[in-house]
């Protein structure tokens, strides 16, 4: 038993080490409203922490040692088990907290380093991260006097401006960019055409490219564009550099709800054999196909032509070439609405010309089968005509 113990007193000692010097202005004997704690954990779902710290209310923190894992690399200090924000040591310290170390395996890691100027040969600082991170934005650096910071890049050649929306899988250099006032010019984003104040702004050098603002969204309008005009008849074109100040406004359109019927296969004529079925609005006569959930516009009607197969004998339902009891079959399963399988010849199963598929079509190929004359020339090569 006393060996035991033993080995757990070691393991506290060398986890207490890890955070050492962490208190050494902490005044443990105080107590009181004027008083803060910080509660320390090496270990996300840890329900007791391995050491704290007391400190004044007001008082800025001191940063603990890094704490080490074997196979495993430390990133920092974080204000949750979630590891979603860095605890910032450089803020006084006005509540009770507590904080988390996060480790991750060290083939994840990934670091970000801060350069105060594109020239500058080594980073001012540097963090860590692991891989599927999103980078910490470093908001605005200080620039001299007639100076405009533009945003941070990636490369020191400030081609590449940094997106810090999107996660982070490699290591990153951030690069500030800044530029004279008097080539610096501004845009203005208005999210209505009459709106009297943009909602916001941005600057740009001059030459620049205009970066292209997330489309708005407006409940039952479509956007169409982003424009330069309060009467949106000049679309902005994102492709040209800009030399002047200039505003953007959005153009939307009322969305259209269609009212769609299905259109069933339109018989066949002497240049084709029908038209795929298809969804068809009857207030704008638009064309749609429905793709799993969604509907798609039909812009190329001619995609849903089949093309004419040439003549066909009357009566061959299944195109077999001849007229006999699966033809029959064919039309009568056609007629109750069961799904055909292979093609099916609309000119060919209409066999008395009516333009329209009934049991009396069925009748006549029963009769033809039965040697029983009929008034229509079944089994003779016919073709398509335009009706």
């Amino acid at each position: 038993m006393k060996r035991i113990l033993s080995v757990i007193l070691c393991v506290m000692l060398l986890m207490t080490a890890s955070v050492q010097g962490f208190a050494a202005t902490v005044d443990i004997a105080a107590s009181g409203d004027d008083y803060v704690y910080i509660d320390i954990y090496l270990y996300p779902d840890s329900e007791s922490p391995v050491a704290g710290a007391q400190y004044k209310r007001g008082d800025v923190p001191t940063r603990p040692a890094d704490p080490g894992r074997e196979n495993m690399a430390f990133i920092d200090w974080y204000t949750s088990p979630a590891f979603t924000t860095r605890f910032d040591f450089s803020v006084p310290l006005y509540e009770d907290t507590a904080i988390y170390a996060r480790f991750v395996p060290k083939d994840r890691v990934i670091g970000v380093n801060v350069f105060e100027a594109p020239d500058a040969p080594e980073p001012t600082f540097g963090y860590l991260l692991a891989k599927g991170d999103y980078a910490e934005y470093q908001g605005e650096p200080d620039v001299p006097d007639g100076m405009t910071f533009l945003g941070w890049y990636s490369d020191r050649e400030l081609t590449q401006e940094f997106d810090f929306s999107q996660p982070v899988y490699d290591y990153v250099s951030l690069f500030p960019r800044i530029a004279a006032d008097e080539n610096i010019i501004y845009g203005e984003l208005y999210l209505y055409a009459d709106s009297e104040f943009p909602t916001s702004g941005f600057a740009l050098e001059k030459g620049d490219l205009c970066p292209v603002p997330a489309d708005p969204g407006r409940e039952d309008e479509a956007f169409v564009g982003w424009y330069t005009d309060r009467a949106l008849t000049e679309p902005m074109d994102f492709t040209k550099p800009m030399y002047s100040d200039f505003a953007l406004f959005p153009k939307f359109e009322k969305i259209h709800h269609h009212d769609l019927v299905m259109v069933d296969i339109i018989r066949a004529t002497d240049t084709c054999d029908g038209c795929k079925a298809h969804l068809e609005c009857t207030t704008c006569g638009k064309w749609f196909e429905p793709i799993y959930t969604a509907l798609v516009e039909i812009e190329d009607h001619d995609s849903l032509i089949v093309p004419a197969r040439g003549p066909y004998l009357l009566g061959d339902v299944d195109g077999d070439g001849e007229v006999d009891v699966s033809d029959v079959t064919k039309l009568q399963r056609y007629l109750s609405e069961i799904k055909l399988s292979g093609g099916f010849c609309r000119g060919a199963a209409d066999v008395d010309e009516d333009e329209e598929i009934s049991a009396i079509d069925c009748a006549f190929i029963q009769r033809y089968n039965a040697l029983i004359p009929t008034p229509c020339a079944i089994g003779e090569p016919v073709v398509p005509s335009i009706k």
